[in-house]
């Protein structure tokens, strides 16, 4: 799935990892069932974008982040990549649990 990428609280598009792999935190909203956006953002939180819940392939990523996520199934990690703009998030499967 992909969403746009933005800097956090400017609005100025930024690329921080360049053209490499890198882990993205996707959290749930609260609501049961999900609904809406997933946040998701990178380490030093250069970014964050919203991923629709709605769009082909994130009802895979919401069981899988219930089903092994860390706070209760509300959050996990996946690998993502920034194609211009955009961020594409690799859904297939999860990457390590992260201390941040």
């Amino acid at each position: 799935t992909t969403g746009n990428v933005y800097k956090r609280k400017t609005g100025v598009r930024t690329n921080y990892h360049g053209d490499k792999e890198f882990i993205v935190k996707v959290q749930l909203p609260m609501s049961d069932p999900p609904v809406g956006q997933a946040l998701c953002y990178d380490e030093p939180r250069s970014f964050q974008c919203g991923l629709k819940l709605s769009v082909p392939g994130m009802a895979k990523a919401v069981r899988m982040i219930q089903q092994a996520g860390i706070s209760g199934g509300l959050k996990a990690y996946f690998y993502a990549k920034r194609e211009g703009t955009n961020l594409r998030v690799f859904i297939d499967k999860l990457a390590p649990a992260q201390l941040w």
